[in-house]
């Protein structure tokens, strides 16, 4: 036996309730619908729908078919954004292969500019060994050419100079 402390939301205070089940009147005893009398009387005292209406359906449905219809054109945009996402990068991985060959031609330059700066350097130092040599080489020309000139003028020189 239920009391109305079963069922707060009902504004009329029930004593009891008995579950019952009815049954079709020509049919046999076996055959049970399964109505609740209790759930029955709940439903028509709140006056619930258990079924919307024709209404509503139709309001759900249109909801449906915008929310459709506004994540088709977002799966179109998102396409086309790909699209000109990989057309783009297909632009940049050519742009990159340019500019990996020039990279190489320019490391390429630079390597025999380094080897051609080296041997400038090397001519250069070998050019001042030789401008210095041929300095010490003239002055000990002079030098000879001095001596020389010295002996043939002053035959004595020779002799102090000793």
């Amino acid at each position: 036996m239920e009391n109305e402390a079963d069922f707060p939301a009902c504004a009329n205070t029930v004593t009891s309730i008995h579950p019952a089940n009815i049954g079709l009147p020509h049919a046999p005893a076996q055959v049970n619908l399964g109505y609740n009398i209790k759930e029955t009387a709940l439903l028509l005292a709140a006056d619930v729908d258990l079924n919307p209406s024709p209404m509503e359906l139709d309001a759900i449905l249109a909801t449906i078919r915008s929310s459709e219809a506004n994540i088709l054109n977002e799966m179109r945009l998102i396409r086309t954004e790909m699209s000109e996402i990989k057309h783009d990068v297909n632009k940049l991985k050519e742009e990159n292969t340019a500019l990996r060959g020039e990279i190489r031609t320019l490391n390429t330059k630079c390597e025999n500019t380094g080897s051609r700066i080296n041997a400038i350097e090397r001519s250069i130092s070998d050019g001042q060994d030789l401008t210095e040599n041929m300095r010490l080489d003239i002055e000990i020309i002079c030098r000879i050419n001095m001596t020389n000139m010295m002996i043939a003028l002053n035959p004595f020189k020779i002799i102090l100079n000793l």
